[in-house]
């Protein structure tokens, strides 16, 4: 196989695997706002706003969760179980952030 046989193939398989991880995706309208799970959030003694709950509650419930830029991070205090299945779509802007001291992984499944 020459060159630009073994290039076209390549990118005719990438082609077919971008088609399928799209296929897979949930559509846009099925995502949930995290702000629909406000009423999880904590605050510190600071008055920062704790979001773990929040995402906790959001990514059991649902299976696609947006999360959309803040005038503040989303400050978490420890580690959100991601259950299989699950989705996030965050905007590029969106700050997720570990509260200072917190030393476990941010998400796991």
């Amino acid at each position: 196989m020459d060159r630009e046989a073994a290039k076209e193939k390549i990118y005719s398989r990438l082609n077919q695997v971008e088609r399928a991880l799209r296929e897979m995706l949930p559509a846009p309208e099925e995502y949930v706002d995290i702000h629909e799970y406000s009423w999880y959030v904590q605050r510190d003694s600071q008055g920062l706003e704790i979001w773990t709950d929040a995402f906790q509650a959001a990514l059991r419930e649902q299976k696609a969760v947006y999360i959309p830029k803040a005038d503040q991070p989303y400050y978490l205090d420890g580690s959100v179980i991601l259950p299989s299945g699950r989705h996030i779509r965050a905007d590029e802007d969106a700050v997720i952030r570990q509260m200072e001291g917190i030393r476990v992984l941010m998400f796991r499944n």
